[in-house]
């Protein structure tokens, strides 16, 4: 099993507190988000990870690289459109990039 991470956020909801950190980045229990999501999917198996980036996409790789620090291996894809269906654009891609079945993983917060 493969995995794509949906990590295009700007995070605007919580840029009070996080600036111009992008949200996959902004530190959870002394950890960037992402790190946690890395970690979980490592900790189940899946070790193939492509994250889709908007966002100050630069700042995310610097961090992660090519995951081999977390004993993954991580791939980007940098979503550079402006549309409303670029979720949906973005998981195509990394269907097209991992070229089999993936689970799809978000830095986004589910809404309760």
């Amino acid at each position: 099993m493969k995995a794509v991470i949906m990590a295009g956020g700007e995070g605007r909801r919580l840029r009070a507190v996080t600036g111009e950190t992008p949200k996959p980045l902004v530190p959870l229990l002394g950890r960037p988000l992402m790190e946690h999501i890395l970690l979980l999917l490592k900790a189940h198996g899946i070790t193939e990870v492509c994250a889709a980036l908007k966002y100050r996409s630069d700042m995310i790789r610097d961090r992660f690289g090519d995951g081999s620090a977390l004993g993954v291996q991580l791939r980007y894809c940098v979503i550079k459109t402006t549309s409303k269906a670029e979720t949906i654009h973005a998981s195509k891609l990394g269907k097209y990039l991992l070229k089999s079945s993936f689970l799809k993983a978000s830095t986004r917060p589910s809404r309760l």
